[in-house]
């Protein structure tokens, strides 16, 4: 299953590019204008990631030049958003940590207490759950401090997936339909996509298949209804793995070539190597070990050991099964010890 990342808590607003676009020519070096260029990367993110990252780096020069600190720490939670769903951690736990310092020097509380949420979240995602614990509740209590109720929602968010990590799957729902209630009040579709998609995972993990498949059909319809590419992706991949527990092949394959052709346009690895793995599990149904073989090998190609050690891991097994398949034993066997070593 695949955790859809949360936008960064500066939230994101669907707004016209070309009109962004058209404001350019006369922009001049002033603050103004580094909001624009993180707007325009905003609209970006989730369709050409590496386009966004430019007009985020932009926001970041210009706010240098003219001395905005706040558009630094700013560039830091947009910047980072992308770099996350590149599955590029390390870099984005260097740019938030950055972010926490010049918060911290120029005395908002406000940023400092976003940049301490951000943080624990790439703590998460690089499954360090104690130390991502210790900076949300930082930044909770920090936002509890100034009263700022619009902030509840998002740490909802975090919560959930936190509970939904430890194993506590209800507790994971109970929150995640409060941070969806208060999301569909403001009127977020992006957040509510991401809770509901969360919301579905716990569902999964309890065993309520049907539910996990009506909540990603409700996000893949969210994801295209905002352009979100990475959205209708992930929502894709997680339908691929409910199809699975269904035994539903076509529904299956649908779903793991729509997704695959979306990572691809997006550049995003960790996708291409789930639906490929997903492709691969489609051929096995089938009875076709040697296509299933040819995409499992993909997958495992794909994810180096010091990017994506889990996905790696977890497409050795898939690799290790076709060639049980094939009566393959010694190949087999080499592989599943490869992937023990991953574990």
């Amino acid at each position: 299953m695949f955790l859809l990342v949360s936008k960064s808590i500066l939230g994101q607003q669907v707004l016209n590019l070309d009109s962004l676009l058209a404001l350019l020519p006369k922009a001049k070096e002033e603050i103004s204008t580094v909001e624009l260029y993180f707007q325009i990367g905003q609209q970006y993110e989730n369709s050409e990631p590496e386009l966004a990252k430019e007009y985020y780096r932009k926001g970041l020069n210009l706010s240098k030049k003219i001395g905005y600190s706040v558009g630094e720490i700013k560039f830091s939670h947009n910047y980072t958003y992308v770099l996350n769903v590149q599955g590029n951690f390390d870099s984005s736990l260097y740019y938030n940590l950055k972010a926490i310092e010049l918060a911290r020097e120029i005395k908002d509380s406000v940023q400092l207490g976003k940049a301490l949420l951000n943080t624990g979240s790439v703590y998460r995602y690089l499954s360090e759950y104690e130390t991502a614990a210790e900076y949300y509740q930082q930044g909770k209590m920090i936002f509890e401090k100034i009263g700022d109720e619009g902030m509840k929602s998002f740490i909802l968010n975090l919560l959930q997936v936190m509970y939904s990590d430890l194993k506590l799957h209800d507790r994971a729902i109970e929150v995640g339909l409060e941070a969806m209630e208060l999301y569909e009040k403001a009127g977020d579709q992006r957040m509510v996509g991401t809770v509901m998609n969360n919301l579905g995972l716990s569902y999964s993990k309890l065993g309520k298949t049907s539910e996990a498949i009506a909540l990603y059909r409700r996000v893949l319809q969210i994801g295209k209804d905002t352009d979100d590419l990475n959205m209708q992706g992930t929502a894709l991949l997680n339908l691929g793995d409910s199809y699975d527990q269904e035994n539903d092949v076509s529904g299956m394959e649908k779903s793991y070539l729509e997704a695959l052709d979306l990572f691809r346009q997006m550049e995003v690895k960790e996708g291409e190597i789930i639906a490929l793995r997903g492709l691969s599990i489609v051929r096995m149904y089938e009875k076709n070990p040697t296509a299933a073989l040819d995409l499992a090998k993909k997958s495992v190609d794909l994810a180096s050991e010091t990017e994506y050690p889990l996905e790696r891991q977890k497409s050795l097994v898939q690799l290790s099964n076709v060639y049980f398949a094939l009566q393959d034993i010694p190949k087999a066997r080499q592989t599943a010890k490869e992937s023990e070593i991953l574990a």
